[in-house]
């Protein structure tokens, strides 16, 4: 269950694989490996994640679509 602190909204891991349609080992492989770097914040144990910082970093990674196919 997302947590909203003022106006920052915060979504846990589950949350996170669930919205990118991934699972939730790929995010813990991502985090470790630096292999995408989807920024997070760590309160002790527990790792949460920023909807504005999703947001920022979906924005970023987007790529328009090419026409592969030239007549």
């Amino acid at each position: 269950m997302n947590k909203q602190i003022g106006e920052i909204e915060l979504l846990t891991r589950k949350e996170l694989a669930a919205l990118l349609s991934i699972s939730e080992a790929t995010l813990s492989v991502w985090k470790c490996t630096g292999k995408v770097k989807i920024p997070y914040i760590k309160i002790g144990g527990a790792v949460r994640y920023k909807l504005d910082d999703i947001k920022t970093f979906l924005n970023e990674n987007k790529h328009e679509a090419k026409n592969e196919f030239k007549n």
